[in-house]
């Protein structure tokens, strides 16, 4: 006969298929070290164990426990030796409420009778400091080390969300509270939701010289085998066509500038904006909202550099280009020069990110250059390095013109020379 699991061990999340793979062969080779717990004919504690000896098809040694409660049980067996998130915690607390409100309703009756005996709601007659004490979800949650509002939340999740929204929160696919939230906005009276207003996304660190992306065009047809940007869209099943979204061009505007981050907006960083592809239309729209929010200084790069002249750049713009490689120079030098005689106003910066080979800049660039930005190749974690000598000389290119130099954290460039020894 097959045994059937108690219901309160289903609010633990299930063992993951590796693990339990694993696990299973440990049992194969070892044998059940711990007998299965059976209150009433069903497994309270040991489903693993016992789903293990049914595939291996070996007998499951078990233990019987009655006249104990099945709460206090689940909680002592399985809470503390679990690896749970606050979340996972909240929905066993959730589970585990029936003798917590069967308590609380006690007290609910005990206050009412030394308060106010045969009211029908003693409630109204309890002081304030009572009625605090009574909702069994805070209860529960002091025992679990959690917020009361985690375990209303993960009581709502359990009584009112789908089969499917449960069991995510269980295994630790989604926050209770998130779930919760959702939940909530499907009640048939729930207020309408209000719309957020979309905003900039904070960088990180693998964008350390701007403190915000933003994106009113993405997409690209360069076509460069380690473009992160399209691996990125890509992974998230999305196109990478040229694209302009005019909803997020209000994304400036609706930002608020931290005095803790950098005004520096990288713009477009997951597209091109200059590519001969760009109507002039998406790149007037983005200009003109840039001019609207003066307080942020938009940043750009580009391998399309030919076009860059041919557009009236707002003020508070830095204008960039990408050069991995030495074909590419003449193009920048070409586009800077010009640049510097109708947008003289402008920064104008190149990025060495990812530097592929030896790069040489001449004069006429390097004096028009404002900023120089020198990375290392991204594939995940993996971080492939330029040759060191191809660093030094760009550093020494920069420094002989007085140009500043930005090193991505990516890139590890640490002279490690020793001197030469006459023998």
């Amino acid at each position: 006969m097959t045994l059937k699991i108690h219901p309160l061990a289903q609010c633990l999340p299930k063992m993951p298929d590796d693990l339990f793979a694993a696990f299973k062969e440990d049992i194969s080779g070892l044998g059940v070290l711990e007998p299965i717990t059976l209150l009433d004919g069903l497994i309270l504690d040991g489903r693993h164990r016992y789903k293990a000896c049914l595939e291996l098809g070996i007998e499951c040694p078990t233990r019987v426990v009655s006249d104990v409660s099945p709460h206090d049980l689940v909680r002592s067996m399985n809470l503390y030796r679990r690896h749970l998130d606050k979340s996972q915690m909240a929905m066993v607390a959730a589970a585990l409420l029936e003798p917590y409100e069967k308590e609380a309703r006690a007290e609910l009756v005990k206050a009412g009778e030394k308060h106010g005996r045969g009211q029908e709601k003693p409630m109204a007659n309890l002081p304030q400091a009572i009625v605090k004490k009574l909702p069994a979800t805070d209860k529960a949650a002091k025992d679990f080390g959690i917020s009361g509002r985690s375990v209303r939340d993960a009581k709502v999740v359990t009584e009112e969300g789908t089969p499917e929204e449960v069991q995510n929160v269980i295994d630790g696919g989604a926050a209770v509270s998130t779930t919760a939230r959702e939940v909530r906005e499907r009640r048939p009276d729930a207020p309408p939701k209000k719309k957020a207003k979309g905003k900039m996304n904070p960088t990180n660190e693998n964008i350390g010289w701007a403190g915000h992306s933003w994106n009113p065009v993405s997409g690209c047809k360069h076509g460069c085998s380690y473009c992160y940007a399209e691996a990125m869209t890509k992974r998230y099943g999305n196109s990478f066509e040229p694209a302009l979204h005019e909803g997020r061009l209000s994304y400036p505007a609706n930002t608020k500038l931290n005095g803790d981050t950098n005004n520096r907006v990288f713009t477009c960083s997951m597209g091109e904006l200059f590519g001969p592809w760009v109507p002039d239309e998406w790149i007037e729209k983005v200009f003109d909202y840039i001019k609207k929010t003066p307080q942020w200084t938009f940043l750009f790069l580009t391998k399309s550099p030919e076009r860059l002249p041919l557009v009236e750049w707002p003020v508070n713009a830095w204008i960039g280009a990408s050069v991995d490689v030495q074909s590419r120079v003449d193009a920048v030098t070409a586009s800077f020069k010009a640049l510097a005689i109708n947008a003289s106003g402008n920064i104008r910066f190149i990025s060495c990110e990812p530097l592929l080979e030896k790069v040489v800049f001449p004069d006429d660039l390097l004096n028009v250059l404002d900023w120089l930005i020198i990375g290392a190749k991204s594939e995940g974690k993996r971080k492939i390095q330029p040759e060191d000598e191809w660093v030094e000389l760009l550093l020494n290119q920069a420094r002989s013109h007085d140009i500043p130099v930005w090193f991505k954290d990516n890139l590890i460039f640490r002279p490690q020379e020793t001197p030469i020894v006459q023998v």
